[in-house]
């Protein structure tokens, strides 16, 4: 599995940043939306989540940052981000990328 990632893409509208290394049991995950860090996760936080197992790695550390235009958010904190789109836009983003890596890699 790989020691570290980074990715950078965009589909319908939305940009994504995400890096990770490491490998542990579990994974400690930090996010942002346009720039302001989301510490109670959201959505881009179980797209990213689901890609890695699809993937078969747990990394100790994951960053996401998210990029995009009107999002919608858990309360007025912006403490979470709750748009559903972005879930399958980073899952299929990061999982793509993972699995070339790891044909690559073989």
């Amino acid at each position: 599995m790989p020691r570290q990632f980074y990715y950078e893409g965009a589909d319908s509208g939305v940009q994504i940043q995400v890096a990770a290394l490491g490998c542990f049991d579990s994974t400690e995950y930090k996010s942002w939306v346009n720039g302001i860090e989301t510490v109670e996760g959201g959505v881009h936080i179980d797209g990213l989540e689901t890609a890695f197992i699809k993937a078969g790695w747990r990394p100790k550390l994951a960053l996401i940052h998210v990029i995009m235009h009107d999002p919608q958010y858990a309360g007025p904190c912006k403490d979470a981000l709750c748009a559903p789109k972005v879930a399958n836009v980073v899952e299929k983003l990061v999982g793509e990328s993972l699995a070339q890596l790891l044909a690559d890699s073989h």
